[in-house]
């Protein structure tokens, strides 16, 4: 007899994997334009992903609607201030 198999870990992650997919698919027009201009290492040649983690030293950056789509150049202008080629990285 065949046992149910859960999704990596259970229901729990299932769901937040799905919260994940609409909250995707329900962004603003903010965070539509933000992610055109970051996509495809548009800025600096870096890549950027949706999911931040904090635990490896990534930096979370948050910006206000209004401010993307009326203050873009200076948004763009904040990410790139924190952005730092892995060659000029300190070494761990």
């Amino acid at each position: 007899m065949k046992t149910a198999r859960h999704y990596r870990g259970g229901y729990q992650l299932a769901e937040l994997t799905e919260l994940a997919r609409e909250l995707r698919a329900q962004r603003t027009p903010a965070e539509n334009l933000l992610w055109q201009l970051l996509r495809n290492r548009q800025l600096q040649g870096f890549k950027f992903r949706r999911q931040y983690m904090l635990s490896q030293g990534l930096r979370v950056l948050r910006f206000g609607n209004d401010q993307i789509l009326n203050d873009t150049e200076n948004v763009l202008r904040e990410i790139a201030e924190y952005l730092v080629p892995s060659d000029q990285k300190p070494a761990t």
